[in-house]
């Protein structure tokens, strides 16, 4: 099993939606390999976690 964390991505101020979304694209999904399991804790970051969700 492969275990990591990352903080790639600072940002001056609090996160949004738009934010959040844009992290995920470009930064965290190309990262991924199949079978990567990435957990989203409930935060109400966005508003429509359905989009982020979608986004990996």
């Amino acid at each position: 099993m492969r275990l990591k964390a990352y903080a790639p991505w600072v940002i001056d101020g609090p996160i949004n939606g738009e934010l959040f979304t844009t992290y995920i694209v470009k930064v965290l999904a190309p990262t991924l390999s199949p079978g990567d399991i990435v957990v989203l804790e409930c935060v109400p970051i966005s508003g429509n976690r359905l989009s982020d969700r979608n986004a990996l």
